[in-house]
């Protein structure tokens, strides 16, 4: 499970699966680049948490462009 692309100017970051929204933060901080929303424990999967995304906040399931 890598972050394969991070694209600062999109504002955009390609993931393998298992990928945590920590990783990614941790990754993204170095572009001055945050989540839109993250809670504190955020050890879990960017895929396990679109389920629950979609249902409480459909603002953050718009900004994903593309799930393969």
């Amino acid at each position: 499970r890598e972050i394969l692309d991070i694209d600062p100017d999109a504002r955009s970051v390609r993931v393998q699966a298992g990928a945590t929204w920590r990783e990614i933060q941790e990754q993204i901080d170095g572009y001055d680049l945050s989540l839109s929303i993250m809670q504190s424990y955020a050890n879990f999967t960017v895929g396990g948490s679109i389920s629950p995304f979609s249902r409480m906040c459909s603002t953050c399931v718009r900004k994903i462009g593309s799930i393969t």
